[in-house]
């Protein structure tokens, strides 16, 4: 126990106080659970996310599950976790962990009435993901990948707090 307190006396006395930055107004906008429905894979899904603040409000951490059951009753469970950071206004940078073993970048763009995410590097395959608010209790998640080098939909959910 002693030796706990000194190590803990000696991290605080090496880390100076910084002041929390200032909130992303966009970030911001996400902040909360969200769950609704969707549809994936050929199947409906049900979905949860919850976006906050966290490491000092220096990044916000995206916990996001999509469960289905296909025609065929095999079963769906998709986990990931994002820690997201502003790069520079309307700009946004993170990497994303997801229970299939992916550890990728994620890169975003504040956009009209949301924001867009692409990842690549370090994924199976590339992706995107586009945000949509249609109202402030509302959000529209579209997820796409890559086919023949366009973006076509693979899935799609609509969100309410």
């Amino acid at each position: 126990m002693k030796k706990a307190i000194v190590l803990c006396a000696a991290i605080a006395g090496f880390a100076p106080m910084q002041e929390r930055p200032e909130r992303d107004p966009l970030l911001d906008r996400f902040i909360g659970s969200w769950q609704g429905e969707g549809t994936g894979m050929g199947m409906q899904t049900m979905e949860h996310m919850r976006w906050e603040w966290t490491l000092g409000d220096h990044f916000v951490r995206v916990t996001a599950q999509a469960m289905g059951t296909a025609e065929d009753g095999a079963a769906m469970n998709h986990e990931a976790h994002a820690y997201i950071r502003v790069a520079e206004e309307g700009r946004y940078v993170g990497t994303v962990f997801d229970n299939f073993g992916t550890m990728a970048r994620i890169e975003g763009a504040a956009t009209d009435g949301g924001m867009t995410f692409e990842w690549g590097e370090g994924a199976a395959e590339p992706g995107r993901v586009v945000y949509r608010f249609t109202d402030d209790t509302t959000l529209e998640a579209i997820y796409l990948g890559r086919e023949n080098g366009e973006w076509v939909e693979h899935a799609r959910a609509t969100l309410r707090r």
